[in-house]
């Protein structure tokens, strides 16, 4: 009979070994399993973000003044700048549609409105500190021009609408036209004591837009402009470069990317999953072989009696390892069901940002499939090589 005929029967003829078996396996691999793909989707994560996110340098004016749109232009020109982000705001009056009234009034101005500009919202804006949120459509991205967003309260009064026209008409009298891409509203819910504010300082009355259509509404200037180095790790570098070219009137400053922010986060996951990976590995070393060796303690004389009746041990090695590979296959689909159903969910808690993808990482699978087969038929061969070192007659005559 072959090793392998030899390795299911016994495992046929031992069920109760053969299950407690499977289940330490199982239990090892799904730990395997959920502590490699924590992992995987952390370093992931944490290279998109990186990816994603730049630190970026700050640039205002010493005496609060506003930034000329001729700097602004020198500054986004530059060799060492990735994006740039303009920031301002200029008060307008509505056309056709009214702003929310106050309770001070605001003399030539009770039925204004402020408009906020920048290049892109999601950066350096109350959307990106989470202090609004986004209730429909979209944030004013670059390149937009004629884009507004505006506050959900203000454009139910009015009766206005995502895609709608609306205009603007600034202290000059000029009237400027721009399409509604979203609406926001706070993002705890709740705007705060609006009783002792004038109209163009209500929250449902703030408007955010692009910078070409607060520059038409007569906005003269920048309060503050932000560059993103082209090397995520050169933001100091051009903060000193921007100082040097500027001169005297201006200040910089440095601020952290999103990356800065999640990275100490990340860092305790990845080592937090590591350290049980680890343990999990040392513990499943030490518990099968432990099991491997009290099962292959019992087996001493009937490998002896393979050897005597002429099997080779290179038979009685694969033999242990066909049984092992049997246990580990079986512990292994099992497991890589069940972590198929736990683990993205799983990924999703820990991690949200990873919440669109899907089924366990391959390198779960790689790791688990490792520490699962490899070590089982380790111990297995190895137990069998010390069950099958001594000569079987001196075996046999110590039983007698």
């Amino acid at each position: 009979m072959g090793a392998f005929k030899r390795a299911i029967r016994y495992l046929t003829r031992n069920p109760g070994k053969t299950a407690l078996l499977v289940a330490v396996v199982f239990a090892t691999s799904l730990t395997v399993m959920a502590s490699a793909g924590i992992i995987e989707g952390a370093s992931e994560l944490s290279d998109k973000i990186k990816e994603g996110s730049r630190p970026s340098v700050a640039v205002y004016r010493e005496d609060d003044e506003s930034i000329s749109a001729a700097t602004a232009g020198d500054l986004s020109g530059r060799g060492d700048v990735a994006a740039v982000n303009r920031m301002g705001q200029v008060d307008a009056l509505p056309v056709g549609f009214n702003a929310i009234e106050a309770a001070v009034p605001d003399p030539g101005w009770d039925d204004a409105v402020r408009v906020h500009a920048f290049d892109d919202l999601s950066q350096g804006s109350p959307f990106e500190d989470q202090l609004l949120r986004l209730a429909e459509g979209r944030l004013v991205e670059p390149g937009d021009e004629g884009a507004v967003l505006l506050h959900s309260d203000l454009a139910e009064v009015n009766g206005l609408h995502v895609g709608d026209t609306v205009r603007f008409r600034s202290a000059t009298g000029e009237e400027t036209e721009a399409k509604v891409v979203g609406l926001f509203a706070a993002a705890g819910g709740s705007e705060g004591d609006q009783g002792l504010s004038t109209a163009r300082t209500q929250s449902f009355n703030q408007v955010y837009a692009d910078c070409e259509t607060a520059v038409a509404l007569g906005m003269a200037g920048f309060g503050e402009v932000r560059v993103s180095p082209v090397d995520p790790d050169g933001a100091a570098k051009l903060a000193d470069a921007v100082d040097a070219d500027l001169g005297a009137g201006y200040l910089t400053e440095v601020l952290s990317s999103a990356y800065d922010k999640v990275a100490p986060a990340l860092n305790s996951t990845v080592s937090s999953a590591s350290a049980v990976l680890a343990l999990t590995a040392a513990v499943a070393i030490a518990a099968v072989s432990s099991i491997l060796a009290l099962w292959g303690k019992g087996r001493v004389h009937e490998r002896a009696v393979l050897l005597s009746l002429g099997a080779s041990r290179a038979k009685v090695f694969a033999q242990a390892g066909f049984e092992s590979l049997f246990v580990a296959a079986l512990a292994v689909a099992a497991s890589s069901a069940v972590a198929a159903t736990i683990l993205p969910p799983l990924l999703s808690s820990a991690l949200p940002q990873q919440a669109s993808q899907s089924g366990v990482p391959a390198v779960a699978i790689a790791a688990a499939a490792c520490a699962a087969v490899l070590v089982p038929i380790a111990a297995s061969v190895a137990v069998a090589a010390a069950t099958t070192a001594r000569n079987p007659v001196e075996l046999f005559s110590e039983r007698s």
